[in-house]
């Protein structure tokens, strides 16, 4: 607005999708530059670091990831994507198709054991 555009490549889309259509509005018809923690407050970036700590909590955040369940995790990516673009009736049933998926893994069955023996689960991504 500032310079006579609007946003592009979908972001005004995309800005109503992460806060909302008022919010949307607000932020595109006065152009006013965010800070990092206010986007963070708004749900525009899961979170704002100081620029000497971004390395290492990205990659504490990749850990954090890679320890978890493969397949229930790009199940659930899936899901989450797919379920923003359909009703909620599509979305559950799709849900419903996706914990079958994963209610039939040995990872499953590793996290289960896991958390009875109170131990980090291993999961092979099977």
């Amino acid at each position: 607005m500032n310079i006579g555009l609007i946003p592009g490549w979908g972001g005004t889309q995309r800005l109503t999708c992460l806060v909302g259509r008022t919010k949307a509005k607000e932020m595109v018809f006065t152009g006013k530059m965010i800070d990092a923690k206010t986007a963070e407050q708004l749900g525009i970036v899961n979170m704002a670091v100081p620029a000497d700590k971004f390395r290492e909590t990205v990659r504490q955040f990749a850990l954090d990831l890679a320890s978890k369940a493969p397949v229930a995790l790009r199940v659930a990516k899936a899901l989450i994507d797919k379920g923003a673009e359909i009703g909620l009736d599509s979305a559950l049933a799709l849900e419903r198709e996706g914990f079958g998926v994963v209610a039939s893994t040995e990872d499953l069955q590793e996290g289960v054991k896991a958390f009875t023996e109170k131990r980090k689960p291993v999961f092979k991504g099977k």
